[in-house]
């Protein structure tokens, strides 16, 4: 009787641990789906001063991150996949070790279809998508030292961003939502020198769009440029 009773609740024993063991094994196992979102299945590349960067974030999680140059950017080899926080639009990295070079939480300030702004631990990285973007040999604005720089300045309680690619990539914008985007109205430019002027060139339909920004000064710690009428002044980020 007692080996009855013995044998009856080892079985059961065995029924709750294997039940157990399956659940754990689906809940480890759950798919992750970011496929709703701008920024995945999407290979987004910017320009730094020594190379251009290509960033691929899958819809599964896992992601690819690497330099022209062959060379991971940040460590990104050591890194698994990611997971993204809609409610704090934060990215994290899940890394088989972390080292100095790498940011583990990354903050998504801008995604669309058009654009992607991520923010690395301050550094603000902006990219655009492979099919838009544009870099050719006769377009090189590295010399100028604003390029290549995010520049900031304080409107309405807001932060506006103003950045001039070196290969002539393009972003104005502000961190408040219910200002306006230049981003979506002109994403690449060209430089003239001689006068300081900036030639946009204008994706929107708005015929209303100023095409033009006059550089007048800039160095280390100071942008200015006349816009659409008005003088502004910008700060590096």
């Amino acid at each position: 009787m007692k080996k009855r009773i013995f044998s009856a609740i080892l079985a059961i024993s065995l029924v709750i641990a294997l039940g157990s063991f399956i659940t754990a094994c689906k809940e480890t196992d759950k798919a992750v789906d970011y496929s709703g979102y701008a920024f995945a299945e999407v290979n987004w590349i910017r320009d730094t001063e020594v190379c251009t960067e290509t960033l691929h974030l899958s819809k599964d999680g896992s992601l690819s991150y690497s330099c022209s140059c062959g060379n991971p950017v940040n460590d990104a080899d050591l890194i698994e996949g990611y997971t993204y926080d809609d409610s704090t639009k934060t990215i994290t990295f899940d890394a088989i070790e972390t080292t100095d070079e790498m940011v583990t939480k990354v903050k998504v300030v801008k995604s669309n279809d058009e654009s992607l702004v991520l923010d690395f631990d301050g550094e603000k990285r902006e990219f655009v998508p492979e099919d838009k973007y544009v870099h050719t040999e006769e377009v090189d604005y590295n010399e100028f030292s604003f390029t290549n720089m995010n520049w900031e300045r304080e409107i309405d309680g807001c932060t506006e961003i103003i950045n001039f690619g070196p290969f002539g990539s393009f972003s104005y914008y502000c961190l408040c939502r219910d200002h306006k985007d230049y981003s979506t109205v002109a994403e690449f430019y060209t430089y003239d020198s001689e006068t300081g002027t900036v030639t946009l060139e204008i994706i929107s339909e708005d015929e209303n769009i100023a095409d033009t920004i006059k550089i007048v000064s800039y160095d280390n710690e100071k942008l200015i440029i006349e816009y659409d009428g008005e003088t502004l002044e910008f700060i590096p980020g």
